[in-house]
């Protein structure tokens, strides 16, 4: 929880129609534990687009210490 709770920005990945990994940094509006993350996007973004077709997702967080 420590690691979700310090950290603003975080790398979403998401899986583009042929399979790879589409990364891009972000920033966090809010969440929910480890459960759930909220991001500010456009409804019309190529992530939100892949999340509607596949809802796999990975999170990087990023910060000096990851501990």
């Amino acid at each position: 929880m420590k690691l979700s709770a310090c950290k603003e920005t975080i790398v979403v990945s998401s899986v583009n129609e042929n399979g790879y990994p589409n990364s891009k940094q972000m920033f966090k509006s809010a969440h929910d534990g480890l459960n759930k993350f909220w991001f500010s996007t456009s409804t019309s973004s190529l992530h939100t687009m892949q999340f509607v077709e596949n809802p796999k997702a990975s999170l990087y967080f990023v910060g000096r210490n990851n501990d």
